[in-house]
């Protein structure tokens, strides 16, 4: 069974822009994926597909399927939506989008209370949670009192202590310094979790993932070993992609 499978999906906002044009993929369990692509490439778009927030088939113009662990995204059966968004962790690009309790272990305990947890069980979630990313230690501060770096590692916990079977991550890398971005890869790759990563920072692909795709107006243009990609310079271009200045694809070992 796959972890992610998208077939044919097509969507238009309704002022009648279309964002996908037939947009298919399929992860398999334990694999960790970068999704690469310009700005306006579609990119956001199809990760709000994953979990319900966008329907493929609401709107003219839009179709599709989406597929979570063999469990079809269906908007309109709640039940099922909420065991989909269960399975489905995202991680905004901006921890404060999801940060807005008091303390760090409210923040974190709150999707995993939404589904019944009480009392120790949900005590011994949030510090599950919070030890993945290395921020028990904080548990108790405010989350406006932490470093961007800090906050971001608080966002990823919020997600885990649902027990994702997917994890989506928008542009982790962003706006960090060196320190909490090598700090912040050390715990991606530590964690067993389907993984699919929205970046622009493709030397962060490469570390982080050894598949990539690139998606471009809406189309998936390519898919390859990240390595492979990378390597790859006429591609790049054409998708308005970069290396950074001075950065070479190490060869394979």
């Amino acid at each position: 069974m796959k972890a992610l499978e998208i077939d044919e999906v097509k969507y238009s906002y309704p002022d009648g822009h279309q964002a996908l044009h037939g947009v298919s993929l399929t992860i398999d369990p334990g694999e960790r994926v970068a999704l690469l692509g310009p700005n306006g490439a579609g990119k956001t778009t199809l990760v709000l597909h994953l979990n319900g927030i966008l329907p493929s088939a609401r709107t003219p113009g839009s179709s599709g399927t989406v597929t979570v662990g063999g469990q079809r995204v269906d908007p309109s059966d709640r039940a099922g939506l909420r065991e989909i968004r269960r399975r489905v962790g995202i991680v905004f690009q901006d921890p404060d989008d999801q940060l807005f309790l008091p303390t760090v272990a409210e923040d974190v305990a709150f999707g995993p209370a939404n589904l019944g947890l009480r009392g120790d069980e949900l005590t011994a979630r949030v510090d599950d949670a919070l030890s993945w990313v290395d921020m028990l230690e904080h548990r108790d501060r405010a989350p406006h009192h932490l470093s961007l770096g800090q906050r971001r590692r608080v966002a990823v916990a919020t997600v885990l202590a649902m027990r994702p079977e997917l994890l989506v991550l928008d542009e982790p890398s962003s706006n960090l310094d060196p320190q909490a971005r090598r700090e912040l890869a050390e715990i991606l790759q530590s964690l067993p979790v389907t993984m699919l990563m929205v970046t622009h920072d493709l030397p962060y692909a490469l570390q982080l993932c050894e598949r990539s795709v690139i998606i471009d107006d809406g189309r998936i243009v390519a898919d390859a070993p990240t390595r492979e990609l990378l390597a790859d310079h006429e591609t790049l271009a054409r998708h308005r992609l970069e290396l950074p200045f001075g950065f070479a694809v190490p060869a394979a070992v």
